[in-house]
């Protein structure tokens, strides 16, 4: 007897595989759609969202200039540029350098760390004597 072809898009058991021993295929629509909404609720929980923390810049300086996180902890950091020119965040001891268009946002992910201080810096694209310096604390 030949088996009929799922139709695309359509959740299909495979019966007698080994992923499936000791676990019996949903029943009915309704419970192939709770199923698959509790394995999407799962992935969401397992996938939370790193810290998020936000560095501005203004003037040509880092707001803060001395930012504290979490140690051992992986953080994703949002470079805020709201000057008019270009500006660039470096750092040395993070292994990152990104460059951030005027008026607009650029996000970097880092750690996780160990504790202690981690130097940064920009680079103005107009006028480099205006560069301003800043820490990350990793506590």
């Amino acid at each position: 007897m030949m088996e009929a072809r799922p139709r695309t898009g359509e959740l299909h058991w495979i019966s007698g595989s080994t992923l499936n021993r000791g676990c019996h295929p949903p029943k009915g629509e309704m419970q192939v759609r709770k199923f698959a909404f509790g394995l999407i609720l799962f992935a969401g929980l397992a996938m939370a969202e790193e810290p998020e923390y936000v560095i501005s810049i203004r003037d040509h300086h880092f707001h803060p200039s001395e930012l504290t996180i979490p140690a051992e902890t992986k953080v994703r950091i949002v470079i805020d540029n709201r000057d008019s020119t270009p500006e660039e965040f470096d750092s040395h001891p993070l292994n990152r350098e990104k460059h951030v268009p005027a008026n607009s946002k650029e996000t970097i992910f880092i750690g996780p760390l160990s504790p202690g201080r981690y130097p940064f810096e920009g680079e103005s694209r107009g006028d480099p004597t205006t560069a301003d310096k800043g820490v990350l604390v990793v506590r």
